[in-house]
């Protein structure tokens, strides 16, 4: 591929890609080599002129030798210039490429479907019964619901199932549940008459 020039003939690289951006395959060579012109009289020392045309770009990885030792790279910003990635060296509105938006059909639902543009996921609802108030809400707060205790539940408390979950508003196991729908559960709360002679049942 020929990129566009200036006026001196330089490949045109945009500003977008810094200062001293890697240079494309236009004017590289597959097996460079040094030419010296030497020109003027007598110390022609300070009119000798060499230039060394750079190597190919690499499509592969790169072997190299470093204090002795082999290492195999990648070829790194060489995609960038090789490919032409994002229109290097230039820029789309300077090659004049217009995006095209890609072919789209409309989405259908089956009959029934509840359809949400909240964006939010569905999530299966975990079984809490019989866990422990902190283990439970933990689970549930996971799963991306929000959480809300109802009125504890007296009959049936003992001391061992105390703070316990007797119940959950949604089933454990239930699907096509979304993130940040409420759940309510309920827990055991046990009081000894004997050492709560006042009958508050909070706590």
């Amino acid at each position: 591929m020929a990129n566009p020039t200036d006026s001196a003939g330089n490949v045109a690289i945009d500003f977008q890609w810094g200062n001293m951006p890697l240079q494309p395959d236009d004017v590289r060579v597959t097996s460079p080599s040094t030419t010296t012109t030497v020109g003027g009289d007598q110390n022609v020392g300070w009119t000798y002129v060499s230039t060394t045309p750079s190597a190919k770009l690499a499509e592969n990885a790169i072997s190299v030798t470093l204090n002795g030792l082999p290492y195999v790279v990648a070829p790194d910003n060489h995609v960038i210039a090789y490919e032409n990635w994002d229109s290097y060296p230039g820029t789309d509105g300077q090659i004049g490429i217009e995006p095209a938006a890609p072919a789209w059909s409309p989405i259908t639902y089956a009959a029934g479907t509840e359809v949400r543009t909240d964006g939010t996921s569905t999530v299966t609802v975990p079984s809490v019964v019989g866990k422990g108030y902190q283990d439970s809400v933990e689970a549930l707060t996971l799963a991306g619901l929000d959480v809300t205790v109802g009125t504890a539940r007296t009959t049936g408390a003992t001391a061992a199932n105390h703070d316990t979950v007797y119940s959950q508003s949604i089933a454990g196991g239930a699907s096509n549940i979304h993130q940040g729908d409420a759940i309510t559960i309920v827990l055991y709360k046990f009081h000894d008459a004997t050492s709560n002679p006042s009958g508050n049942l909070n706590g």
